[in-house]
Order: C-alpha cells, then sequence, then structure tokens
C-alpha cells in the first residue's frame, strides 16, 4: 500500500513539473543522457533538428530520441520538440526579478509592497496574454456560444474569480453553474451531457476532486476545457483545449495567488468579452435593458452618472 502511494505521489510530482526539470531526472540510459544533454545545451536551436540529424551529431541511434519522448509520456520527437520550445520561450520571457511567491519582506514599507504587488499583476496579466493561443481561444468561445449548459469545477481559491465569470455570462443569458464542492460535485458532472461545456480550473491539474469529477463528466460526451499551469498534468492531457495560466508561483511556499489568481480573472475577462463580441449588438441591447430594469443604483457622483 505504501509503495503504491509512493508510486501515486511521484506521479503527481513528476507530472508538475517543467520538461527542463524532467530531463535531469536519473530515468534516462547512458546514450539517452547524451541525447538529453545535446538538446539541453543547444535549446536556442531545437527548431530545424530530426532524429536523423541529433543522432548524426551525437553519435546515437534515432530510436533513442523516441525512448526519451515515451519516457516523458510524449508522442515522439515532434511533440518533444513542439513542447520543448514552447517551455524555452515561455521561460525566457518570465518575470522579472521580483519573485511572485515573496512579492515583498519585512524591511517593505506600504508603498514599497504597493510597488511589487502592481507589478507581479500586471506582468501576470501580459504573461497570460502570451500564453493565449488565439484559435483554441476561437474554438471555446464557440462551442460555449453553442453549449446547453456551462459547468466550472473549481478548487475553492479560485470561486471568486468563478463567481465574478457567472455573474457577468448570466447577464447576458447563459445557463452557467459552478459545482459546488459542497453539494457533491460529482452529481453535477454525471448528468451533465454532450451539447454541454465544462470548464476545470486547477493550477496544479492534478486536484484530486477535480479529477474525480473529471472522470464522471468524461463519460458524458461533455466539452472540456481546463486552466492549468504550463507544465504537463493530468487536467490538460484530458481536455478538450487548455488554457495556460501564469505559472511563478509554488504551491504552497508562497504569501498569496498574487500571480495565479490575477491570471485566471484576465483570462475569465477576456473569455467574456471574446463571447460577448460575438453577439455585440444584441448583447449590448440585452445589458442595457437588464441594467435599467433590474440594476437600479443612483449615485450623486457626476462621474458615475448616466446623463453624462
Amino acid at each position: 500500500m505504501l509503495s503504491n502511494l509512493l508510486k501515486l505521489y511521484t506521479r503527481k510530482v513528476n507530472n508538475f513539473m517543467l520538461l527542463k526539470e524532467k530531463l535531469e531526472m536519473d530515468i534516462f540510459s547512458f546514450s539517452e543522457r547524451i541525447i538529453v544533454n545535446y538538446l539541453v545545451q543547444n535549446i536556442e536551436h531545437l527548431e530545424d533538428m530530426t532524429t536523423s540529424y541529433i543522432a548524426s551529431n551525437t553519435h546515437t541511434h534515432p530510436t533513442s530520441i523516441i525512448r526519451i519522448a515515451k519516457k516523458l509520456n510524449l508522442s515522439g520527437w515532434v511533440e518533444l520538440k513542439k513542447e520543448l520550445i514552447k517551455e524555452r520561450d515561455y521561460l525566457k520571457s518570465t518575470i522579472n526579478d521580483l519573485d511572485a511567491n515573496t512579492p515583498f519582506d519585512s524591511k517593505d514599507n506600504f508603498p514599497e509592497i504597493f510597488n511589487h504587488i502592481a507589478v507581479v499583476m500586471k506582468e501576470s496579466i501580459d504573461d497570460s496574454h502570451k500564453l493565449i493561443n488565439q484559435n483554441d481561444f476561437k474554438n471555446i468561445c464557440k462551442l460555449i456560444v453553442k453549449s446547453s449548459k456551462i459547468v466550472i469545477f473549481s478548487a475553492k481559491s479560485n470561486l471568486s474569480a468563478v463567481e465574478f465569470f457567472i455573474t457577468n455570462m448570466m447577464r447576458i443569458g447563459y445557463n452557467i453553474q459552478v459545482a459546488d464542492n459542497f453539494d457533491y460535485p460529482e452529481f453535477t458532472a454525471f448528468n451533465m451531457s454532450n451539447n454541454d461545456v465544462a470548464l476545470f480550473i486547477s493550477y496544479s491539474g492534478e486536484n484530486p476532486e477535480i479529477l474525480r469529477s473529471l472522470k464522471f463528466v468524461k463519460k458524458t460526451g461533455a466539452k472540456i476545457i481546463s486552466f492549468t499551469h504550463i507544465g504537463e498534468n493530468s487536467l490538460s492531457k484530458a481536455s478538450l483545449y487548455n488554457i495556460n495560466l501564469s505559472t511563478h508561483e509554488k504551491l504552497y511556499s508562497k504569501i498569496g495567488n498574487f500571480n495565479s489568481t490575477t491570471s485566471i480573472f484576465f483570462i475569465f475577462n477576456s473569455l467574456y468579452a471574446c463571447i460577448f463580441s460575438l453577439n455585440y449588438d444584441q448583447n449590448l441591447q440585452h445589458i442595457m435593458k437588464l441594467n435599467q430594469t433590474v440594476d437600479r443604483r443612483i449615485s450623486d457622483n457626476e462621474l458615475l452618472s448616466e446623463q453624462n
């Protein structure tokens, strides 16, 4: 039993690792290690590399490259190269010297703390923007527009962003809900259909409760979209589309979720805005009528006046 738990823990830790960290693991043979070292040393020149080119330069066999990919849970050299390039480019454009886990310390005064938090949040938005695949994002929006129902499965730490998105979407007429962790989310998952869209939000992509609900959703044929970190994980691999979150936080060793929460809010706001734009005039007319009829707020502040 203990050995099985250890294997499960090791698998989940490995799933959360970046590729560059996995390449440092002691899982490769002598000839495979030669190839791995060559790839790491020539990381800036991967685009034009082929298996035969690598084998020739390392005096190894092309099949060794395939075995390396398989050990990393990838299909082959093409996918390995794609993921290495993606991770390389991401890490080259990472957040500056400010640590997203501890962006301030005991010596910082209030103005310095304000500035540091602002920097982390601004760069989290820029980072999230760069990570978005525009074609995937467009397809995600179209899937949601055509769906009968949208259900969001999320860790509790992300519920503020989730509820904000749900409110926006409900205001333009979408059937959307969150699978409440206190109300057996598996029931909600089990009752979905192939006309529905399931949004799974998990920074690690390995949350046990999320993965349990995922198992039920997959059986219904509902379209699965996930928000996770940039590394390989169980949730992203099971999704039709995965949106990468800005990935600069550790799981536990941090003051707060400044980076990841900002990333999630930005993606949800972008998702809502793009969905809104697909039926812009109709949605604008609807939301104006809704606001005037239901949301009757009053203010004496001229900046807020609707008469300006």
